[in-house]
């Protein structure tokens, strides 16, 4: 699946209008190779189809420390 980021760009992480593709959905969030070149965890509300525009005046890192931060309490640490 492939879906076009529709927020704030970030060079290091995500860019404007580009179409990432989607390697899994994990807990309802989408894994990305990023322009880090790392896969990473990023929120869906960034994201619409390939054809589709949009635009989310935030950052996934503003979104995740705006709604995430404190909400997960099903964490298990593995060491």
């Amino acid at each position: 699946m492939r879906k076009k980021y529709v927020g704030i760009t970030d060079e290091l992480s995500l860019i404007n209008g580009k179409v990432y593709e989607i390697l899994d959905v994990s807990r309802g969030w989408y894994r990305i190779v990023d322009e880090s070149g790392e896969d990473y965890l990023y929120p869906p509300q960034f994201f619409v189809d390939e054809e589709e525009d949009g635009y989310v005046d935030s950052t996934p890192s503003d979104y995740i420390r705006g709604h995430i931060v404190g909400e997960i309490t099903d964490i298990e640490v593995v060491e």
